[in-house]
């Protein structure tokens, strides 16, 4: 019943403000038709790293690293926490992008979000175009 799956919801919120300073949302503007691209938390990446560090998941070896880190990053800037946790750091930002670049059935890149930043058309689905069985 819990929102999350390993992630606490400070902790998920945490990372959400981290995630978000890392890719921003860009608000509707000329320059981009009027249309406002959203950033990491609008395109669920915190859903995306928070499936991903469960129990028998991918970067579940991962969780205990981020307990730690984001308990010491709440309200500091992106900056200062590359400065002081380099390594934290590089591993949030590889997973940040894995879950808003990424396909979103594991989570992330909610509505398309990054494929229509891009311009690009979202994956295809396979196995739909059956050809009629001949007789």
């Amino acid at each position: 019943d819990a929102p999350y799956r390993a992630l606490t919801s400070e902790e998920a919120e945490t990372l959400a403000a981290f995630a978000d300073e890392l890719i921003p949302p860009d608000p509707p503007a000329a320059e981009n038709g009027w249309k406002g691209i959203p950033g990491a938390r609008d395109a669920n990446v915190v859903r995306f790293i928070d499936w991903q560090l469960a129990p028998d998941a991918p970067f579940a070896g991962d969780l205990d690293l981020y307990r730690t880190h984001l308990a010491h990053i709440k309200g500091r800037p992106a900056a200062e926490v590359e400065k002081d946790y380099p390594k934290f750091f590089d591993l949030v930002l590889r997973h940040v992008k894995m879950g808003y670049y990424g396909n979103p059935r594991y989570g992330g890149n909610a509505g398309y979000a990054s494929y229509r930043m891009l311009g690009i058309a979202g994956p295809g689905c396979t196995g739909r175009d059956i050809p009629a069985k001949k007789d």
